[in-house]
């Protein structure tokens, strides 16, 4: 497992979107909100989908982040026009 984990953060830390955001997810997992929230949006940057989401959830929530629900919303329809199947139920009122 401490490989794994090692080798997401080498990934990550040479800008591979898809292991910042499987990082910002262990992060997460560990209660570590801020640390994820800063990964999610490296990888938000660099494209990844999943990663506008999650920071959405966060805005919304709270956690890892100030809450913000207007920004919570332009990430969700972002994610939603770019095809997030979440983020469309999110829009549709799903949760």
């Amino acid at each position: 497992m401490g490989n794994q984990v090692s080798d997401v953060l080498k990934m990550a830390n040479r800008g591979c979107p898809d292991s910042m955001f499987n990082l910002a997810l262990q992060l997460e997992s560990q209660g570590k909100y801020r640390e994820a929230f800063r990964w999610y949006e490296n990888a938000m940057q660099l494209g990844n989908i999943s990663a506008r989401f999650n920071i959405g959830k966060m805005y919304a929530s709270g956690v890892g982040a100030s809450q913000d629900i207007r920004r919570a919303v332009e990430l969700f329809q972002s994610a939603a026009k770019q095809g997030h199947v979440g983020a469309r139920k999110m829009m549709r009122g799903g949760r």
